[in-house]
């Protein structure tokens, strides 16, 4: 809608609103999709009875067509221009379409790992943190790590005393980064990881706490590291993400964090 809106106020841009001059454009720009309606008509029915009637129709609407190209050229042009380039687009959308089929269709074997790697990133030891870790349990991972950023060496020092107490069988890998993105150095710490999982041919599968609020607009007044974690993850199809919700408000009952 956007897109048309734009194409309309330029036509009006162009012919300075006058109404004489932007009907045969807009006689133009009905009958040129009637016709290609038409020839797909006559094409699906071809060398049957029911092609008759679409070919008849069909003439008659690239008459009107080709006789206002030739009468009123300096009105209808911008239509000549547009119509071979939505066309462009469809035809590349079709084979985008016919591409993806054919993939999912493709039998290929499955690869075979020996064992599953999980991480898990997270920002402190509170609500969601533990409810990735209780889920941890239901995995059956081979290995385990938990990946923290901090800002300081001291923040640092700190998550790692607490996660001895709260987590002592899962290895944290803790470090400082004095990059404003937080995403960036979380991306190399997992492909790392990643490298790791690949010479002992195990899955990785990523753990991405996130918090959930129960009004959408409060949604806003925080960030969306995770969901810009699992966007940058996309990127990386043999890496599963797998989100751990925690909605705010709800009363939890106590998890365990390790059986």
């Amino acid at each position: 809608m956007i897109a048309l809106s734009l194409v309309a106020v330029i036509c009006i841009f162009i012919f300075q609103g006058n109404t004489e001059q932007l009907i045969p454009l807009y006689a133009v720009g009905v009958f040129v999709p009637f016709t290609c309606a038409l020839f797909a008509l006559v094409v699906c029915y071809w060398k049957t009875k029911q092609m008759i009637l679409p070919l008849l129709a069909m003439i008659l609407t690239l008459t009107v067509v080709i006789v206002l190209v030739i009468t009123k050229w300096q009105f209808v042009w911008p239509v000549i221009i547009f119509v071979p380039l939505i066309m462009y687009g469809c035809i590349h959308i079709r084979r985008h379409y016919d591409e993806v089929e054919r993939t999912l269709k493709l039998e290929s074997d499955l690869p075979v790992y020996r064992g599953q790697m999980m991480i898990i990133p997270i920002s402190g030891i509170h609500q969601t943190t533990k409810k990735a870790l209780a889920i941890l349990d239901l995995q059956h991972c081979t290995d385990v790590y938990a990946l923290y950023i901090g800002k300081s060496n001291e923040e640092v020092k700190q998550i790692k005393e607490k996660w001895a107490q709260v987590a002592p069988n899962i290895r944290l890998i803790a470090f400082v980064s004095t990059d404003q993105h937080l995403l960036r150095p979380l991306v190399r710490a997992i492909l790392k990881l990643k490298g790791i999982a690949d010479k002992k041919h195990y899955h990785v599968i990523v753990t991405v706490p996130q918090l959930v609020t129960q009004k959408k607009w409060h949604a806003m007044l925080h960030n969306h590291h995770a969901f810009s974690l699992k966007q940058a993850l996309l990127e990386f199809p043999t890496i599963s993400v797998m989100t751990v919700p925690f909605q705010v408000g709800e009363e939890q009952e106590e998890m365990p964090l390790q059986k």
